[in-house]
């Protein structure tokens, strides 16, 4: 709590707050595009967390409904708490209470995402050093950002049997700690295959592409124009280290220090640097709230469905 208090202080010395009266004029359009892109992220995220799902896992299939649900109440309390403790902690215990899968078991699963968000971040943070170094232009720096992750899938390809072999090595060693048979495990994990590989790295893009997106509204919102679309292509690495490496609820503080100071370094004005990030936070919340409210009312309408069928279902047959 000390040091998200000396954060604070330190922004209020730094920001400039005479724009923020403008807050109240961000068009409807900002806050639903906002909305619809946040709920997408929570989609692609929960698709690409059912890749690793193996069902012997648990004793029903877990719709991706479900899945999305979690993973949107996951992004609440990561508001509360700090994003890594809220993203994983919640969907495992989720995992949990809705199947037979044991804690361990449901921890590696939810462990194995963020590994994906951060190769792609190692892949793209050279660009977004080079264009705030400047050492080429916006536009330039979103071609070689695109031409990165394509060089990342192309990598994933051809190391993919290096993968698989680390993989199959690291679980026979936990076997063999735990004081079962390593030699037992079989040779490749069936969600370790190339396609599914490829398939998860391809939805990393895809939710990269997301949040580049969700970077450029409030822009719109706050009408600066001084940043070309590609900016955001490029310098996307800025929010993920933010939520990557903090400590804070939600990545308060951090976030909007990481983007002020990058607005003000290419040369945004402070007044407007400080209305986007506040801007970026208030949709954030917005759209977090609003995506989760919904996903929780589609979640319990769906079990209530469910279970109404199941008692009709019982009373016809002892009918019978």
């Amino acid at each position: 709590m000390i040091a998200v208090g000396v954060m604070v202080a330190l922004g209020c010395s730094l920001l400039d707050f005479t724009e923020l009266s403008r807050l109240g004029s961000i068009p409807t359009e900002a806050i639903i595009a906002a909305i619809l892109l946040t709920a997408l992220m929570d989609l692609v995220y929960a698709v690409r967390w059912r890749l690793w799902l193996d069902p012997s896992d648990v004793n029903r299939p877990i719709a991706l409904l479900d899945l999305w649900t979690f993973v949107a109440w996951s992004r609440v309390t990561s508001q509360l708490l700090p994003p890594p403790a809220g993203n994983l902690g919640v969907r495992a215990a989720a995992l949990t209470s809705t199947s037979a899968m044991s804690v361990k078991r449901a921890a590696l699963l939810v462990s194995i995402d963020p590994l994906f968000d951060l190769y792609q971040f190692a892949l793209i943070v050279p660009v977004t050093i080079a264009l705030l170094a400047g050492w080429c232009a916006a536009p330039v720096a979103a071609a070689l950002a695109v031409l990165a992750m394509l060089i990342g899938a192309a990598l994933l390809f051809w190391v993919h049997p290096l993968l698989v072999s680390g993989a199959v090595y690291v679980r026979r060693w936990v076997a063999r700690r735990s004081g079962g048979g390593g030699d037992t495990q079989p040779d490749v994990p069936p969600q370790l295959d190339r396609r599914t590989i490829l398939t998860a790295y391809g939805l990393t893009v895809v939710r990269y592409a997301l949040v580049v997106a969700r970077l450029a509204v409030p822009a719109y919102a706050v009408a600066i124009a001084t940043l070309p679309a590609t900016f955001f292509i490029a310098a996307g690495p800025v929010t993920q280290a933010a939520h990557l490496a903090t400590l804070t609820p939600g990545a308060l503080g951090v976030l909007e220090g990481g983007w002020y100071a990058v607005l003000r370094w290419v040369g945004v004005a402070a007044g407007s640097a400080t209305l986007f990030v506040a801007a970026q936070r208030m949709l954030i919340w917005c759209a977090v709230a609003v995506t989760a409210s919904l996903l929780t009312l589609a979640f319990y309408a769906r079990r209530l469905v469910a279970g109404f069928a199941f008692h009709q279902a019982a009373g016809i047959g002892s009918a019978r």
